[in-house]
Order: structure tokens, then sequence, then C-alpha cells
């Protein structure tokens, strides 16, 4: 559940609470750390070396909260996992998805009570830590929300005008993910560059929310990163746009 209170004089003037979710789902393996020609895992990756795709980045969700809970009056507490046959999953007004390589898999009864919690007030926001569209997790979780909607499936880019990049902090477009910031190719065969996200909406309602951008990683990971795989890199940008989802 949640409870928000914003000043209509200062939009960054805001209380309130949120309780967050995680979707926990099965998917075709264990997540690997890629490796270079040479066999060796890349340092970069190494964080999803055999961890559950539901839970590619485990800080990544808890990095969020807690720079909410720094930035804003707002308490926003992660409450545990919750899985679609769950009879806890209506009463979430937010879920969140994360994974990496592996596809996602899911049974039918799964898909109809998806797009029941979609249809009745639920929103879900998806993030890619591939940041690779044509990547497995990322077609699979495509699919599953077209088996949940049917035609109401339709992916819109979100135009740059809409509240979503201006609830808190104010973005002209998404901040850079490991699309732009990190590229490998023995992690993602093609580079592509992703300056947009997608959201399916109905009756005009933003219902979920797509990344190809790699945010779980922005959030959880790139302040860790050793400075032999590139980093540590800023992650300022890209925790404020969580804030504004």
């Amino acid at each position: 559940d949640g409870w928000f209170e914003v000043n209509p004089r200062n939009k960054k003037d805001i209380k309130g609470f949120l309780n967050i979710y995680q979707l926990q789902y099965n998917s075709t393996r264990l997540e690997k750390a890629p490796t270079d020609n040479k066999g060796v895992q890349i340092q970069g990756w190494i964080v999803v070396d055999n961890q559950p795709s539901w839970n590619c980045v485990p800080q990544a969700l808890q990095s969020l909260a807690q720079y909410a809970n720094d930035s804003t009056k707002l308490s926003v507490q992660i409450r545990g996992t919750v899985r679609l046959d769950s009879k806890e999953l209506n009463t979430i007004p937010f879920l969140f998805m994360m994974g990496f390589q592996a596809a996602i898999k899911y049974s039918k009864e799964e898909a109809r009570a998806l797009g029941h919690y979609l249809k009745n007030g639920g929103f879900l926001l998806i993030d890619d830590g591939n940041a690779y569209q044509p990547g497995a997790f990322n077609q699979s979780v495509r699919q599953m929300l077209r088996d949940a909607l049917g035609y109401e499936a339709v992916f819109e880019r979100v135009s740059a005008s809409h509240q979503l990049f201006h609830s808190f902090e104010d973005f002209s477009a998404p901040p850079s993910g490991d699309d732009m910031v990190r590229y490998d190719p023995n992690v993602r065969a093609v580079k592509e560059i992703y300056p947009f996200v997608e959201a399916i909406f109905i009756n005009g309602r933003m219902v979920a929310l797509v990344s190809n951008r790699g945010y779980c990683f922005a959030w959880g990971y790139w302040k860790y990163i050793p400075p032999s795989a590139g980093g540590p890199y800023d992650n300022q940008r890209q925790l404020q746009f969580g804030l504004n989802v």
C-alpha cells in the first residue's frame, strides 16, 4: 500500500509512504557472469554470477529505496517478494521486476493473474539489466505482457512531456544506463542505445513501464565497480529517475 501528499507550491515537498515488492519468477537458468574470449569472468558483471534472474543485482531495489528515504520525506520500504500466483498480488500497488540474460518462465495462469493485477490498479516497473531488447529476458517479458493483456499490450515510447520526467526531478529524456555507459561485446553482441522508455497504458493510466537501459546495475552496482573495470560510476541521475517513477 501507499499514500502521498505533495505540496502544490513545491513538487519536492512530498511526504507519505510506499511499500514496494519485487517480482519473484522462474527463469530458464541461473545467471552467469559473462566471460571474455579466454573464459575469464568479466569483472564489471561478476555481481550477477549464480544469481536467480529475478534478483540479478541484489542491491538494486534497496539502493533506490534508500535514496528515496534520504532525499525526501517519504518512507519507502521493501516488503519482500511476491509471485504472480500469490493471493497478495492484488493488494500491492507497486511491483518491480528485473532480469539479465535468462528468459523468464511463466504459466497461462500466471499471465492471467498479471493481466488482472494490471487492469485493476496495479503497476509494474521492468528493467532489463542486460540493456538489450533482442535478448531473451527482454523478449520473454514482452511476450508475457502480451499474453497478460492481449490487444491492450501496446508498447508506447513515453513522451518527454509526461509527468514521469517531471514528478520530482526534471529530465528531458531518460538518463543514460548500461546501454550507453558500459559496453563489452562479450556481454552484448551489439551496442544498442535506447534513449527512451516504453509504457503500456490502459484507459490513460500507465500500468507497466519497460526500461531497456540497465538501471538496476546503475542503482545497485555502479558505485562498487572497481577502477580496474572502469568504475566507479556516478549514479545520481539514475537514482533520481527511479525516484520519479
